[in-house]
C-alpha cells in the first residue's frame, strides 16, 4: 500500500500540475479543441513570501504568495491570482531546506504574469484550527475560502481577478469556494474531484466502501497535520506560532474526531445521525451548490481519466452545469487519479494557459468556439485516439442489450481466498511507467475465480464509449451480498483485459432520482430506510451502472462479463461470512440478466453464453 499512500497524500495535491520546461510550448492542437498559440513568457524570476491571513472568526491561515520578479524584486504590476487551497502543505521542508510545494504546477502561469497563492486550509500545515471527519463538509472552510479570495482581490499586486485550480481534495476545496460565490472568483478547475455526490461515490461503489485506502489516507494525514506540519510563515521566526497551530491540530486527532474512517463508520447511510457531533455533515450534500452556479455562471475546467475513481463525478458535474448555461471544458484521457499532468498524451499546459488567459485576462483566444469536450479512445488507430464533441454523453451514442444466456441459472460459493488482485481504477499502478493508463489490465486470473459469460466473436471493430448498465438477477443464502461485475475484452488468443467494472451491495439496491444530472443512470443514494435485506433463496434484481469507458474492441475479439462476490486483495469492506454463502445468478425468461452496452458503432443484439467456471483459453470465445 505504500504506492497508494504516496498517491493519496502527494499526487492528489498536484493541483493543475503542469510540465516543467515550458519556455517553448507547442501550439494547442486540434485534438485539444482548436489551434491556440501560447503567449510568450514575460518573466524568468519570481519571489516567495508567506504570512498569516485572519478569517472572519479570527482563525489564522498560512498562505504563500509567489510573484513575478525582475532583478530579485517583485514587480508592482497588478496581475490575476491563481489560488490553490490544499490540505497537503503549501511548502515542504526537507533537511532544513524549504521547497515550494507544487510550484512547478504554476510556473508556466507565473512566468506569464500571474500571481500564485498556495493556502494551507484550516487545521492543516501551518494554519490554525482543527478538522473533523477528514475535513470534508466542514462549513467553516467554505467561508474561510471566501475570506481569503476577497483578501487576495484587495492586494496591490492583484488585479482583482481570482482563479482556482487543483486535483482531488484540492479540487473539492474549489467547489466549497464556489458555493459561497465570492465576488472576485472568476473561474475554477476542480479536476478529478468528488464534486457532485461525495457520500455515494467518494471511494464508495453503490454501498461498497474502499476501506483500505481511507484508512491509509488517515494515517498519512495524521503525519501531515501533527508530526510533519511543514515550515512556519515568514513572521514566525522562532516557530512558536507553528507549534501553537499544531497543538490545535492535535486536539481533534487526540479526540479521534479528525479521522475520515471512523466518521464513515458512524455515517454508513446518507441520512445517518452520527453519535459524534463533529461527524455531522450538511443535510443536502454537495449538490446544494447547483443553484449558486445558476446565479454565478462560474466557468469550470475539468481534467479526468477513464481510470479515475472520480470519473462519474466529473461527468455528472459537466452534465449538471451544462443545463445551467455554465461555460466549461472537459478533457478525459486514459489516466488514473490525478495522473493527467504526468501524461505526454495531451498538452495540458497550453490548455490551462488558454483557459486562464480568457477568464482572468479577458483574452479573445477562441476558447468559446472550441468543442467543449475532448476524450481519448483506448485502442483506436494511431492518430485517431483523441476526439472532440459538442456534448456529453456523445450525441451519436446508442445502446445494445446483451443477455447472460437465455435460460437457467449458475451458482457459486463465495471464494474468500481468491487470489485475483485487480489494479482497477481504485488502485494506482506501481512503477514509473509513463501513461500507465495505456497498459491493459489483465483479467485471466480474475476469470478463473469468477463466473464468466462470453459473447460471439465480433465481425468488425466496435467502439464502446459511455456507461454500461447491468440488470442482474441474484439470490443468496446470506441476507446481504456484495457483487463485483467486470466487462472485459477477450482477444483472439483467449486472453482477457478489463474494459470497465462496478460493484453494488445488494441491500443498497433501491434507486432514486438524484438532485443533479447523471444522464438518468441508476443512482443508489444509501438512505437508511431504503436498505432491504435479501430473502435467502428469493431472487432480487440489482440494476446499477458500471464505470464509464471509452474503448475500441477489435474484430475477432469477444465481450465477456465476469461476476464474483469478493475481491480478496482489493481493500473493500465486504464482510467475510462463515459459512461462505451460496450465490445464484439467474438468467431465465422471468429473470433476464442483461448488460446494456453504450457504443457508437453497430453491435448486434446478442447473448453472452456461460463459459467454464475454471477458465480455459480454448473455450474463451464463441463463433458467430
Amino acid at each position: 500500500m505504500r504506492r497508494a499512500r504516496t498517491r493519496s497524500a502527494c499526487l492528489v495535491a498536484a493541483g493543475l500540475a503542469l510540465l516543467t520546461g515550458t519556455s517553448a510550448l507547442a501550439q494547442l492542437t486540434a485534438r485539444s479543441g482548436g489551434t491556440y498559440i501560447v503567449p510568450p513568457e514575460m518573466y524568468s524570476e519570481w519571489t516567495r513570501s508567506s504570512q498569516y491571513v485572519a478569517v472572519r472568526d479570527g482563525t489564522k491561515l498560512a498562505v504563500d504568495i509567489y510573484r513575478p520578479a525582475v532583478s530579485g524584486k517583485p514587480v508592482s504590476t497588478p496581475y490575476p491570482v491563481i489560488l490553490e487551497a490544499t490540505p497537503y502543505h503549501r511548502v515542504q521542508q526537507t533537511n532544513g531546506q524549504i521547497t515550494a510545494s507544487n510550484l512547478k504546477a504554476w510556473l508556466p502561469l507565473l512566468k506569464r504574469g500571474y500571481v500564485v497563492a498556495i493556502l494551507d486550509i484550516r487545521g492543516r500545515g501551518a494554519s490554525f484550527g482543527t478538522v473533523y471527519a477528514g475535513g470534508f463538509d466542514q462549513e467553516a472552510t467554505r467561508w474561510d475560502l471566501w475570506d481569503v479570495i476577497e483578501w487576495l482581490a484587495r492586494q496591490s499586486w492583484s488585479n482583482g481577478n481570482i482563479g482556482m485550480g487543483g486535483c482531488s481534495y484540492v479540487g473539492l476545496t474549489q467547489m466549497w469556494a464556489a458555493e459561497t460565490m465570492p465576488p472576485h472568483l472568476k473561474t475554477i478547475a476542480p479536476c478529478s474531484a468528488p464534486t457532485v455526490d461525495s457520500h455515494s461515490q467518494n471511494l464508495r461503489a453503490n454501498g461498497v466502501s474502499l476501506r483500505q485506502i481511507i484508512e491509509t489516507w488517515d494515517r498519512s494525514m495524521y503525519e501531515n497535520d501533527v508530526l510533519k506540519a511543514g515550515p512556519p510563515v515568514d513572521e514566525d521566526v522562532g516557530g512558536e506560532m507553528l507549534k501553537a497551530a499544531v497543538a490545535e491540530h492535535r486536539i481533534s486527532w487526540d479526540r479521534g474526531t479528525a479521522s475520515w474512517a471512523p466518521a464513515r463508520l458512524e455515517r454508513p447511510f446518507r441520512d445517518s445521525v452520527p453519535k459524534t457531533p463533529e461527524f455531522a455533515h450538511l443535510a443536502g450534500e454537495l449538490w446544494n451548490y447547483l443553484p449558486n452556479f445558476r446565479l454565478s455562471k462560474l466557468p469550470v475546467l475539468q481534467f479526468t481519466g477513464w481510470r479515475d475513481p472520480n470519473l462519474e463525478q466529473a461527468l455528472a458535474l459537466y452534465q449538471s452545469l451544462r443545463s445551467l448555461g455554465v461555460a466549461q471544458r472537459l478533457i478525459i484521457g486514459p489516466w488514473y487519479h490525478c495522473a493527467w499532468y504526468e501524461s505526454q498524451l495531451y498538452d495540458s499546459v497550453s490548455e490551462q494557459i488558454r483557459w486562464y488567459e480568457h477568464w482572468l485576462n479577458g483574452k479573445s483566444n477562441g476558447l468559446l468556439e472550441a468543442a467543449p469536450v475532448s476524450y481519448y479512445v483506448q485502442g483506436a488507430p494511431s492518430g485517431q485516439e483523441w476526439r472532440t464533441s459538442t456534448e456529453w454523453p456523445l450525441p451519436n451514442e446508442t445502446s445494445r442489450k446483451l443477455t447472460l444466456t437465455t435460460s437457467g441459472k449458475d451458482q457459486y460459493v463465495v471464494n474468500y481466498s481468491a487470489a485475483a488482485n485487480l489494479a482497477t481504477r481504485f488502485h494506482f499502478p506501481s512503477g514509473d511507467v509513463v501513461d500507465p493508463g495505456l497498459k491493459p489490465i489483465e483479467t485471466d486470473l480474475l476469470d478463473s475465480e469468477s463466473t464468466v459469460y462470453t459473447g460471439n466473436r465480433l465481425d468488425g471493430d466496435v467502439e464502446l464509449i459511455g456507461t454500461p448498465i447491468v440488470n442482474l438477477w441474484v439470490s443468496s443464502t446470506a441476507v446481504d451480498q456484495d457483487f463485483f461485475v467486470y466487462l472485459e475484452d477477450v482477444d483472439k488468443q483467449g486472453h482477457s483485459t478489463l474494459l470497465t467494472e462496478g460493484a453494488i451491495r445488494a441491500s443498497n439496491r433501491a434507486a432514486r432520482a438524484p438532485g443533479f444530472d447523471n444522464n438518468n443512470l441508476p443512482w443508489h443514494p444509501s438512505f437508511k430506510d431504503d436498505q432491504a435485506a435479501l430473502v435467502p433463496g428469493t431472487p432480487a434484481l440489482l440494476t446499477f451502472a458500471l464505470n464509464a469507458m471509452s474503448n475500441r474492441v477489435q474484430k475477432g475479439h469477444c465481450l465477456r462479463v465476469a461476476i464474483n462476490s469478493f475481491d480478496a486483495a482489493g481493500g473493500w469492506d465486504t464482510p467475510v461470512l462463515d459459512p461462505a454463502p451460496l450465490v445464484t445468478i439467474l438468467h431465465d425468461a422471468e429473470h433476464p440478466s442483461t448488460i446494456n452496452i453504450p457504443l457508437t458503432d453497430a453491435l448486434p443484439v446478442g447473448t453472452l453464453r456461460k463459459s467454464p467456471m475454471m477458465y480455459s483459453h480454448e473455450a474463451a470465445c464463441h463463433k458467430a
